[in-house]
């Protein structure tokens, strides 16, 4: 016989079944549920994101310190130039004023120019003047009225024969100036491909000025030396003129020769154009060359007109 204690019913069914049972054998419905707990190991590789996020703290931190020790230097600065700007201000005015004195006490002694050499020679007395006497006052009461004119005749022709002397620069030496120097150019009109070549066989040396039809001004100046050539390259297209002044003895400030100098233009417009052509596999470029010579040539094309002085100090 079963012992009581052993038994216990079915909550479900009433049956009797054994009190350790988990499950009715009769209806099948379990009385007694177990969750099992399972640990789980994963093994990862070290991931790029937590590296990311790493580097990120690291700098951040970094730069917070480096942002404050900024803050902290540049308030200190201000505070400094803000207790000094007195003593700031005072010693600027001190090195303008040294710098102002400097400057006006340099000696102003202009440079051996053309212009010096003519001033020179007008500056200096052809002859020393003796004092007078009254021996003189008397001695022009012999002289005769034709023989005094004669005299004054004779000393204003000297004065002009001495001021002509004085403008001939053939025993000057002359200022040299390199082949090619550009004294003005408007980069604007250099970014194209045309080239000019200027061939100067003359005896003298020229200044030349490209002249844009556009704006009636010069784009470039340029100063070629007598027997040299020299190439004006990266034209940009578009219709110009050329003007040129030939001489000796250039002088900078004048802008023209002192000697021999005669101003001209070419009759005809140089018109650079570029034409782009499409072959096969490849871009055929063209673009204008140009040639001119300042000397005559047989056989020669080009053109000049004279012009004034004034017509080409304006381009």
């Amino acid at each position: 016989m079963n012992n009581p204690s052993s038994i216990k019913n079915c909550p479900f069914c009433k049956s009797q079944i054994p009190v350790n049972a988990e499950k009715c054998p009769i209806c099948k419905i379990t009385l007694i549920e177990r969750v099992e707990r399972v640990k789980r190991e994963e093994y990862h590789s070290i991931d790029k994101q937590s590296k990311v996020d790493n580097n990120y703290k690291n700098s951040s931190t970094i730069k917070n310190k480096f942002n404050f020790l900024v803050k902290d230097y540049a308030t200190k600065i201000f505070d400094f130039l803000k207790r000094k700007k007195v003593i700031i201000a005072f010693s600027s005015v001190v090195i303008l004023l040294i710098f102002y004195f400097v400057q006006s006490n340099k000696s102003s002694i202009p440079g051996k120019t053309l212009y010096n050499y003519e001033l020179e020679g007008k500056n200096k007395p052809n002859e020393e003047k003796k004092p007078s006497s009254a021996n003189d006052d008397n001695n022009l009461n012999n002289y005769t009225p034709s023989q005094i004119d004669k005299e004054t005749t004779s000393k204003s022709d000297n004065i002009s024969l001495n001021n002509r002397e004085t403008k001939d620069f053939s025993n000057i030496p002359e200022k040299y100036i390199p082949n090619g120097k550009i004294f003005f150019k408007n980069k604007r009109y250099f970014t194209g491909l045309g080239e000019l070549t200027i061939k100067n066989g003359t005896n003298n040396d020229a200044v030349l000025k490209l002249v844009s039809n556009n704006i009636n001004k010069s784009v470039l100046t340029v100063y070629v030396r007598r027997n040299s050539n020299f190439t004006i390259k990266k034209i940009k297209d578009g219709n110009y003129k050329l003007f040129f002044v030939v001489g000796r003895h250039y002088d900078e400030d004048s802008l023209i020769f002192l000697q021999d100098c005669s101003f001209a233009v070419f009759e005809e417009d140089f018109p650079f154009i570029t034409d782009k052509y499409r072959l096969k596999d490849k871009i055929k470029t063209e673009y204008s060359i140009f040639e001119i010579t300042l000397h005559p040539v047989i056989g020669g094309k080009a053109r000049t007109n004279e012009i004034a002085k004034n017509e080409f100090l304006l381009l």
